[in-house]
């Protein structure tokens, strides 16, 4: 039985080649300038890629570099049966190439989920949903924590009360909503190393926008927002705190915090990092 999905889904996934990022390293580089040629390398296998793709029939989006990865993006779907086989594809190809999920000497590249904006609420409650959507990430900062790379400061920016006020989000947010762009981006997710986490995300991020469906018509209380002590001191909360607010952010979406036992750890590990960096 299929299940569908409250909007049209995309996914970027990222790829590294772990082995020659491992040559450099043995040789001693140490800095981006140092790996630059690793992107030549992602380059070549992505335009390989292309090839491979248009001769196995197998639908992308795009399929690109990033600095320290390629990127390679599906097309939307409806459904997680038909997203998942497209994820299966592109995985087996990637693999195939000799390309993985993350590499011991960098912190690889992003698991974007995009949804569509058009098919989640009638256009005239767009607005509305996309504050509740942005109230709900900036009660739950934890989301900017528990999914990253516990070394990635570039994509861990959480939703401010601002954010809300102005109705907007932009990319250096875990979530974005521009308004220049037709999908809301859910950035705050690394490169999982197995199929099954990418499809727990997506169920995760499929039950984030039904629960701020749900809240259609209920006033949200800018006051008490506006009173969240830790916007802004996420990693000086006690790390107690952080695990019992993600738990209950799990719960309150109908999810088990025991599937999430991974990213829990997650946590801690970021929280142990910045307390070194400091």
């Amino acid at each position: 039985m299929q299940r569908k999905l409250c909007t049209t889904f995309g996914i970027e996934l990222s790829f590294v080649s772990s082995y020659y990022t491992r040559i450099l390293a043995k040789l001693g580089c140490r800095n981006e300038d140092d790996f630059s040629i690793i992107h030549h390398i992602h380059n070549t296998k992505a335009e390989i890629l292309k090839v491979y793709f248009y001769e196995k029939k197998i639908p992308v989006f795009r399929c690109d570099t990033d600095p320290t990865c390629v990127e390679i993006s599906t097309k939307p779907h409806k459904t997680v049966n038909s997203l998942m086989y497209a994820v299966r594809h592109i995985w087996k190809a990637a693999h195939l190439f000799e390309l993985e999920t993350s590499s011991p000497y960098t912190t690889g590249g992003g698991l974007h989920i995009h949804v569509g904006k058009d098919k989640i609420v009638p256009k005239d409650q767009f607005n509305e949903f996309k504050r509740h959507l942005l109230t709900f990430a900036a009660k739950n900062p934890w989301l900017c924590w528990a999914f990253l790379h516990p070394e990635d400061d570039a994509n861990e920016s959480p939703v401010s009360p601002n954010d809300i006020n102005y109705n907007e989000s932009y990319r250096t947010k875990c979530i974005s909503t521009c308004t220049k762009y037709l999908t809301i981006e859910f950035r705050a997710f690394e490169m999982p190393d197995t199929i099954e986490d990418v499809e727990k995300y997506i169920l995760l991020v499929d039950s984030i926008l039904r629960y701020c469906k749900s809240k259609l018509g209920t006033p949200i209380n800018m006051e008490e927002l506006g009173q969240l002590s830790y916007y802004g001191n996420i990693p000086t909360l006690p790390y107690s705190t952080m695990k019992a607010g993600f738990h209950a952010m799990l719960l309150e979406l109908g999810m088990n915090p025991d599937d999430f036992r991974k990213e829990t750890v997650t946590m801690a590990l970021r929280k142990r990092y910045y307390q070194r960096e400091r």
